[in-house]
């Protein structure tokens, strides 16, 4: 079905609220042309916190599908007061590209844009083995942002753990164990089934600092600092996200009352 599917949120947050957005991943079904915007609207003053996460997953792998949508964008837009100061953006696509193109992302971390590509039959559109290719063992991306007084302490222990490079206790184990079966390059640009390919860079994660500022008023005020941190995460199952995800907001579970994503399973 040649159809697109659209989703808008526009969220305010008031002075010394907290707002916190922690979704199930968002998956495309195969063929799926969908756009998703989302805008948080802070308090000029600074006295706003907002958590939120935003994933997605490479498709029903249940059903055999891995990254055959045709479409996907997400665009998540932070503003205090009337100014942004965060602007995230995702675009995955095969359209619009020649026949044996290779599928690409596009990020505000990776710069503009999106690749695309072709199915193995030739034809435009599923996008599977052309993302697949790219992509390779990653089935999961996302990104959370902390900020604001009450993401204080979350905000503290994701630097602290980005200094020793120890994010999250689950990192560095790899994400496919020794003697799994996964594609590795050949000579001729082919891939093959391979059991000594172990792939020990995944999940992967990157925390970046947020510090803006309020902004000026007429008067000379404004200019208050407000603090947070935004995660970037890649993973090869759901469960692996979910722990990244937990790892970080766990500070916060007296805020919250308890942790989500408890019962997710793997993808």
């Amino acid at each position: 079905l040649d159809k697109e599917a659209y989703q808008s949120l526009r969220t305010t947050v008031g002075t010394s609220a907290m707002m916190a957005l922690l979704p199930q991943p968002l998956t495309c079904f195969k063929g799926a042309h969908f756009t998703q915007r989302q805008e948080f609207h802070l308090a000029a003053d600074g006295s706003s916190s907002l958590i939120v996460v935003d994933w997605c997953t490479s498709g029903r792998m249940g059903r055999g599908e891995k990254w055959e949508f045709r479409y996907l964008c997400q665009r998540n837009e932070v503003y205090l007061g009337d100014e942004l100061v965060l602007l995230e953006p995702l675009l995955l696509t095969t359209e619009g590209t020649d026949a044996g193109d290779d599928g690409g992302a596009g990020s505000s971390g990776a710069g503009a844009g999106a690749g695309g590509g072709a199915d193995e039959d030739g034809e435009g559109g599923g996008g599977g083995g052309a993302l697949t290719r790219r992509f390779g063992p990653v089935n999961v991306f996302g990104f959370i942002v902390l900020m604001g007084p009450q993401a204080a302490p979350a905000v503290a222990a994701l630097r602290e753990r980005s200094k020793r490079k120890q994010f999250s206790e689950h990192a560095g184990r790899g994400g496919v164990k020794v003697g799994s079966k996964r594609p590795r390059s050949t000579e001729d640009g082919g891939s093959v089934d391979s059991t000594d390919a172990p792939v020990d860079w995944l999940p992967l994660c990157a925390v970046s600092d947020l510090n803006v500022h309020t902004p000026r008023t007429s008067d000379g005020g404004g200019g208050k600092e407000v603090d947070g941190v935004v995660v970037r995460f890649a993973a090869e199952t759901t469960k692996e996200a979910e722990a990244i995800i937990i790892d970080a907001i766990k500070p916060m579970t007296s805020v919250l009352g308890r942790l989500p994503y408890g019962g997710m399973t793997v993808c």
